[in-house]
Formats: structure tokens, sequence, C-alpha cells
């Protein structure tokens, strides 16, 4: 399957499909997204052997912060809200039992497959710093307008047009 479509997947259907079925809020999709990214750091450090690349993970550190500070401004309290993502039953199963597993497991696969094939997938700096740069914009437009339907609408609308215009860079080992 090509990276673009695993990547508007995992980034943009997952949390329409959660906006849409499940009345996930603002915060729950900023909170998938978050999740999502840092498991993505941690196996990308992981991979490097404990390396650290600030030239290419402090992009995405910014974008981790960015997303944090949106979280503090929309709730009240920020882990009451994580408690709340995590615990959020739907047909009687709390999703925190089955997101998280599902992105440890997808990070794990992905490592495997890297390994098998030789062949890394990243995002392009370029694309990393956009979306950076638009969820900033983003967080100052919640702050001012306070409309959270539209914000997560317009966050899933970021991540969707951020994949289908910067296809992600391979690298062959």
């Amino acid at each position: 399957m090509n990276v673009r479509v695993q990547r508007l997947f995992a980034e943009v259907l997952f949390p329409t499909v959660g906006l849409i079925f499940w009345n996930w809020g603002f915060d729950f999709i900023l909170w998938f997204y978050f999740l999502d990214q840092f498991a993505g750091l941690v196996s990308d450090v992981v991979k490097k052997n404990g390396g650290f690349v600030l030239q290419h993970h402090g992009l995405i550190i910014v974008e981790l912060i960015v997303i944090l500070c949106a979280i503090a401004v929309f709730t009240v309290d920020f882990l009451g809200s994580l408690m709340d993502f995590l615990s959020y039953e739907d047909m009687g199963i709390a999703q925190g039992y089955f997101l998280l597993p599902i992105m440890i497991l997808g990070e794990y696969l992905k490592i495997n497959l890297e390994r098998k094939t030789g062949v890394i997938w990243q995002t392009s700096k370029r694309a990393q710093f956009i979306k950076t740069a638009l969820f900033a914009l983003l967080l100052v437009g919640v702050i001012f307008e306070g409309a959270a339907l539209y914000a997560a609408v317009a966050f899933i609308l970021i991540l969707a047009l951020i994949n289908l215009l910067f296809p992600p860079i391979l690298i062959k080992k």
C-alpha cells in the first residue's frame, strides 16, 4: 500500500470517524494525534538505538508542544481530558485498551518492515514545518474564536492537505 494512503488512513480517516461516529471532541482528536506522533517519535529514537537527531526530531517535538498547548487551552482539566480520552467507552470497551496497543503495534510493524526492506519513509522537513505552523495558527484561532467543531474539522483538513501535497521522503539503506 502506498505510504501516502497509509498516512491518510492513520492521520485523517481515524479522527474523522471518531468525530462523526464516536462523538469525539476536538480535545480527543488532538490526544489521538499527539499519542500517534509521540509513538512515532519514540520508535524513531529506538530505531536509531537511542540516537536523537535535533534536526529531524526537533520539529516533531515543537509540533507535540503546540498540540499540548492546544489541548491545555481548549480543556479545563488537562490530565482529566487525557483520562477521559483513554477511558471513553464505546460498545463497552474503553478505547485506551484498543488504541494504544494498535499504535504501538503499528510502529513495531513499521520498524520491522523498514529493517526487512531497507527502505525508510520520512516526512519531509518542509511538510513538518508547514504542518506545525498551521497547527500554531489553528491554536491562535481556537484561542480567539473557540469553535470546537470548526477547529476539529480544520485540524483534519490540515492533516489531509499536508499528506496530499507533500509526499514522504524515501531513504534507502
